[in-house]
């Protein structure tokens, strides 16, 4: 070769790049060129799905984060929910707004919290723009890894941006927002305030937020208290609050809790003593009710009315935020767990159709009439209770929920709420539902069985179950969504009210709701709006359904009116018509030994259904349909209609 073909090969040599290099460089372009494919792509599906571009949740984003201040995260709105009036009945944490009842500034937050969050959640919290590569990743790498929301995959800014300003709404629009949002709130906060706010606004379960409510909740200490391992414990509880919630299953927590000390350790939070002692440690969930005194057996157990309202209201609650998890559940197509971290995550406004005075009005009325029985079980509770549904006939909505006794010596706040958590036998009260209404559309006459029906005669019902069939008579339950109803209760037994789970007063009630209807069938419910952070309207009402033939339930209505006005009814001794001349129909239920007593009934305006009996099943002496649950209903009815109680 010659010298000038030699010194040309060289000059090329230089500006030729090694293969490795080449490679490096061309996997760099593809990226940058799949990332802007990527952002193309969601601005489309953006534009699509909601009018909104990048750019316009970018600007959103910097308008939010610029108009907020430091109250702006300490008052951060959890999810509220109102009564039928707009007045607030609670939301979903203790303090009312979303964050910890007991702030803590960041010199208060001990140590080990911060560090417990960063090796868990964030581990560079403290180097990042607000965000993280691989959760940037995820958002360009498309629609599938977006609604993933729950993956660990969001900084503790980004948690910080979600909790404050967006609703928990699963969508790549709302994943955007977060992502700029979390830039911008570290452009104008401290990353000592952004963890500050994080830690007050997190949420532990059972409507417990912040690491200083959460030590008092669940080990009766402060946060400075708190040990290592406890600490580890608590920061694991608000990746799957409905899992790792101590109250249900306090070990679910500690597999995590041994992942994060093990983060903590591996990161050079902690030394390595300290994490094998913390490892090593037990936990014991200690509530703040267990450490103060147990109230004395010969206390008074006399029911003040700040009580009262109280326990009304907490029933109220209870009942709404499983009406809000249901619907969620049902509108994005996730499990009903997962519905209630969304609203316990705080930013909707639920509006019910629940009415505090009616409700407060039958707490009352379960109150007395069982205020003869003060024994209590193991865990301080009245052993005899109650539980009442009222729903209005005009539109099916549930207006009050009674889910127990109210008393003094023992909160029941975010207790068992019986109204529609306790599926009970209803005995004779299911007749009407599974036998002589479908019996009705079957070509029976009611001069077939009235006489029967109002006596609640066993035998006519069994020969008539069986003439129609079981599998006829109970389909008209799953109709009606009972949801415990399965196929071994298509036998002769159901016909009494012998059924494998039973059934709640809410599903009593909506099916009764449906006889007085006739026979249209509405889905029981408080809600009648859910607005997200935004203000958008999320709530659909359900159609309504025929589930039995009008002339089938208004005859049914006709023959139990019977039961309450005929000297041979089983309610008769109810004596309705000294106190009000308001027609009413409804039915007695009584189970074997007494277990458990019904009466479900309803007049042209109201429907209400009562239980009465023990919370482990066992014999209640003088308990039947007519008696207590029977006093309870007609006190609550008179009520609803304006007639008088006997003193």
């Amino acid at each position: 070769m010659s010298t000038k073909k030699k010194k040309k090969q060289s000059e090329q040599d230089v500006y030729r790049l090694p293969k490795w290099l080449k490679a490096i460089f061309i996997i760099m372009i593809a990226i940058v060129l799949l990332m802007g494919a990527a952002i193309v792509a969601i601005d489309v599906y953006l534009k699509i799905e909601t009018g909104n571009s990048i750019v316009d949740d970018i600007n959103y984003a910097r308008e939010v984060v610029d108009e907020s201040t430091e109250d702006t995260f300490k008052s951060s709105s959890g999810t509220i929910y109102y009564d039928v009036n707009g007045d607030v009945i609670g939301s979903e944490n203790a303090s009312g707004n979303g964050t910890s009842s007991t702030y803590l500034s960041y010199s208060e937050i001990p140590e080990d919290v911060v560090s417990a969050f960063i090796a868990i959640e964030d581990p560079t919290f403290w180097s990042n723009n607000g965000t993280s590569m691989s959760g940037l990743g995820r958002a360009f790498l498309g629609y599938i890894h977006i609604m993933d929301t729950d993956s660990g995959g969001s900084t503790i800014t980004q948690q910080v941006a979600k909790n404050t300003f967006l609703s928990q709404e699963v969508s790549i629009d709302r994943k955007m927002k977060e992502i700029f949002m979390a830039m911008y709130l570290t452009n104008k906060y401290s990353k000592q305030d952004i963890m500050e706010y994080y830690v007050n606004q997190v949420y532990f379960a059972n409507q417990v937020y912040g690491i200083e409510d959460a030590a008092q909740t669940y080990f009766g200490v402060s946060a400075s208290e708190l040990t290592l391992s406890q600490t580890a414990y608590l920061a694991a509880i608000p990746n799957r609050p409905s899992y790792y919630n101590p109250l249900e299953n306090s070990s679910n927590a500690i597999g995590r809790r041994d992942r994060i000390l093990k983060a903590m350790y591996e990161n050079g939070f902690i030394t390595e003593s300290e994490y094998e002692q913390a490892i090593d440690e037990t936990i014991e969930i200690v509530t703040t009710e267990d450490a103060e005194d147990e109230t004395s057996e010969d206390s008074d157990t006399s029911v003040s009315t700040e009580t009262q309202k109280a326990n009304a209201t907490s029933y109220l609650l209870t009942y709404a935020e499983d009406c809000a998890e249901k619907y969620f559940a049902d509108l994005y197509g996730i499990t009903e767990d997962e519905a209630s971290t969304m609203l316990a995550e705080g930013g909707y406004r639920i509006y019910t159709s629940l009415d505090p005075e009616v409700a407060i009005s039958a707490q009352q009325a379960v109150d007395d009439t069982l205020s003869f029985s003060t024994s209590e079980d193991d865990n301080g509770y009245y052993l005899i209770q109650g539980a009442v549904t009222v729903i209005d006939n005009n539109d099916g909505k549930v207006i009050a929920v009674v889910g127990g006794r109210s008393q003094e010596s023992t909160s029941t706040l975010y207790g068992l709420n019986r109204a529609f958590q306790s599926y009970r036998q209803p005995g004779s009260s299911i007749k009407p539902l599974v036998v002589y209404t479908p019996a009705l559309m079957k070509g029976y006459e009611i001069s077939d069985f009235e006489t029967m029906v109002w006596k609640s005669d066993n035998t006519t019902a069994q020969n008539v179950f069986k003439d129609i069939t079981p599998a006829y008579g109970i389909s008209f339950l799953q109709k009606m969504d009972f949801a415990k109803i399965v196929e071994e209760d298509e036998t002769l037994a159901a016909a009494l009210g012998g059924l494998t789970n039973g059934v709640t007063t809410v599903e009593m009630a909506s099916a009764y709701s449906c006889l007085s209807n006739s026979g249209e069938f509405v889905d029981p419910t408080c809600l009648t709006s859910v607005l997200n952070t935004e203000g958008e309207e999320l709530y659909e009402e359900s159609d309504s359904y025929q589930v039995y033939t009008a002339d089938a339930a208004d005859d049914m209505t006709e023959i139990l009116k019977g039961v309450i006005s005929e000297p041979s009814g089983t309610a008769y001794s109810m004596d309705w018509y000294e106190s009000s001349n308001i027609e009413v129909a409804g039915k007695t239920g009584t189970t074997n030994d007494n277990k458990d007593g019904w009466f479900c009934g309803f007049s042209s305006g109201y429907t209400v259904t009562v239980w009465v009996g023990s919370d482990d099943s066992k014999a209640v002496s003088g308990n039947a349909g007519s008696t207590y649950p029977a006093s309870i209903w007609k006190d609550v009815m008179l009520d609803l209609v304006g007639g008088e109680k006997e003193e």
